[in-house]
């Protein structure tokens, strides 16, 4: 590339090594483009006037990364076309900000949270709508709906498969997700251009074979706990508090003395008291993740709860159930722990105080096995 500028590569090595920082090199050729001496190395810039009469500088780039040749290039470019660099350059930030704040306004969980929800706050079964696309869907809640795939889709519905799903729940679950994406297509102003995954179908369910055996597993997964199965059960989580105990206690000894002491709580886990009540009350992991106390009456000993299951249907179904006095107990213990709350749920993330995923247990439950001698492939279903 030939050199429209009076600034040579030598003339600008020497100008960087005989001259103190902050020293200018003007370009006798390209009005305004000069070279600045820098701690470390040196900086292009271009000085103009913008259209109100204000002297402006622009940077073109750093000093020796970019070649006189390419800095004069570009200063002769603005220079030509009288153009404002700066304002050029606040202009793409704004709309780089503008983009960033669509971008956030398109995440599944801000469209759930807004316009869906004034949009199911007029149906009956609108918020066990969007419970049902909240609990299904996390690992798509913080995405930008548009950016969404099919390859999204058979991800999730390939590993909800491995954990035994029937496929009729995945198409349920689907569809409500579905359903949402388009609703975004027709707001006004419209959260989303397209439905982006309008020709997306499910992958079609496993082969009869593969499926029988997966209804097998399923079925020899969930059973009933035997009376010696639910005594180690009992020994699994008082270990499991004792090894979460001592490993806080090991911890506030060796550098980390401002972790909550274990020692001081009733419950150093939510998986203790959430394991007693799945056991108790037989209730599914999905619907004791979205237990509130106000389901959980303390004062009566009595869970008011319609199940996630049929909370879509025209006239969902509720279960009440007395607790038994264990139970009663432990969620008492559970809810002093706390600090005594009115509302909210039973159990929240200790992350951010949210609902936890439904699958949030399984490592607890994992452990918990471990340590009472249970069958490695005794699912959590079998509480029930």
């Amino acid at each position: 590339m030939a050199t429209n500028t009076s600034i040579t590569e030598s003339a600008a090595r020497k100008f960087i090594s005989d001259n103190a920082e902050r020293a200018t090199l003007f370009c006798e050729r390209i009005t305004g483009l000069h070279l600045i001496k820098l701690k470390r190395g040196g900086s292009w810039r271009y000085r103009y006037t913008d259209d109100e009469g204000k002297r402006r500088v622009a940077t073109i780039g750093k000093y020796p990364a970019l070649k006189p040749a390419v800095a004069a290039q570009k200063a002769l470019e603005w220079l030509t076309s009288d153009a404002d660099p700066q304002k050029e350059k606040t202009e793409r930030r704004e709309t780089a900000q503008t983009e960033a704040e669509a971008k956030a306004s398109r995440t599944l969980a801000a469209f759930l949270d807004g316009p869906y929800k004034r949009i199911q706050a007029r149906k009956k079964t609108g918020a066990a709508t969007l419970a049902l696309i909240r609990r299904n869907f996390p690992e798509l809640l913080d995405r930008d709906m548009a950016t969404f795939r099919a390859r999204d889709v058979h991800a999730w519905q390939n590993e909800r498969e491995a954990d035994g799903k029937a496929y009729t729940t995945l198409k349920r679950e689907y569809t409500a997700l579905k359903t949402a994406l388009n609703a975004a297509t027709r707001t006004d102003p419209p959260v989303l251009k397209v439905n982006p995954l309008a020709n997306c179908q499910l992958q079609q369910p496993v082969d009869n074979e593969h499926a029988q055996k997966l209804a097998e597993a399923r079925r020899a997964a969930r059973r009933m706990l035997t009376d010696e199965e639910i005594q180690k059960l009992h020994l699994g989580l008082d270990l499991f508090a004792e090894e979460l105990r001592a490993q806080r206690r090991n911890s506030r000894e060796h550098g980390k003395p401002d972790l909550p002491d274990l020692d001081a709580v009733e419950f150093p886990h939510w998986f203790i008291p959430f394991t007693l009540a799945a056991l108790y009350t037989g209730m599914r992991p999905g619907d004791l993740y979205s237990l509130t106390w106000q389901e959980a009456n303390l004062n009566f000993g009595r869970i008011r709860k319609v199940p996630g299951k049929t909370a879509h249907h025209q006239e969902p179904a509720q279960i009440v159930l007395d607790m038994a006095p264990d139970l009663l107990d432990a969620l008492k213990r559970w809810h002093k722990q706390l600090g005594k709350p009115q509302a909210g749920l039973l159990f929240t993330s200790p992350v951010n105080g949210r609902q936890m995923d439904k699958y949030a247990h399984r490592r607890a439950w994992k452990r918990v096995k471990e340590l009472a001698g249970l069958p490695d492939d005794l699912a959590f279903y079998a509480l029930r």
